[in-house]
């Protein structure tokens, strides 16, 4: 049986309906597919955990493939993901091979990223590997509006995403608790939501494709990092 709460109740499963309207549309649909392409290269017998993983648009299409995921959200629950609370999990030290854990961090307040990283350790094997989803506040657009007008173009409103971050503090957190990074894969600059909202579809969609050639870690909107745990 399927249980919502929050944004999930009032939207439903928006994730795996995806409305070409949507203000994140091409970006999630990027990113989507990079994740696809990482855990397609994960035996199918290692234990993964999707965090934080919503609708569980992902859990659901690789179990159904064969992988061993599972999921676990504060505001969802179905036949493949739990509700939980990702700061404390309640799973055994050591159970998970690999922990995918994207559109979450920037979800928690500041102070909250240090428990996430420690709570990930704590049910990480030696050696696992993290896959961590981390939106770029000092994406380029940021930059340059700041630049003139002294504001931020954040990666969502600050009551969305309280945790924004540059990107160089996610890795410097991940650096800090024994976390290797093997990997950044670098989505394109992209074009911020709140510019997206302003824009025709097809216009974004041409913008979004022309960044690919600019794709910088530092500059980008957002990153998906890879790595290990030491």
């Amino acid at each position: 049986m399927v249980k919502r709460k929050g944004i999930y109740k009032q939207k439903g499963d928006y994730h795996k309906q995806l409305d070409k309207n949507w203000c994140c549309y091409h970006l999630h649909v990027e990113k989507t597919r990079i994740l696809k392409n990482i855990i397609k290269q994960i035996p199918k017998n290692k234990k993964i955990l999707d965090l934080g993983c919503g609708d569980g648009e992902l859990v659901e299409y690789f179990a159904k493939k064969g992988w061993s995921i599972g999921g676990l959200d504060l505001n969802y629950a179905s036949n493949y993901v739990k509700l939980g609370d990702a700061l404390n999990t309640k799973f055994r030290a050591r159970s998970f091979d690999v922990i995918v854990c994207t559109d979450l961090i920037e979800h928690l307040n500041l102070s909250d990223h240090e428990k996430l990283i420690h709570e990930i350790k704590r049910i990480l094997k030696n050696n696992g590997s993290l896959i961590l989803g981390a939106p770029n506040l000092a994406h380029l657009f940021s930059r340059l509006y700041f630049l003139f007008t002294g504001k931020l173009i954040r990666t969502a409103k600050i009551n969305y995403h309280p945790g924004d971050r540059p990107l160089n503090e996610y890795i410097t957190l991940l650096k800090k608790n024994n976390f290797k990074i093997k990997k950044t894969n670098t989505l394109p600059l992209g074009v911020p939501p709140m510019l997206q909202k302003k824009l025709p579809l097809k216009l974004t969609k041409l913008m979004y494709k022309l960044s690919k050639v600019l794709s910088i870690p530092s500059f980008s909107f957002d990153n998906i990092l890879e790595c290990k745990l030491k």
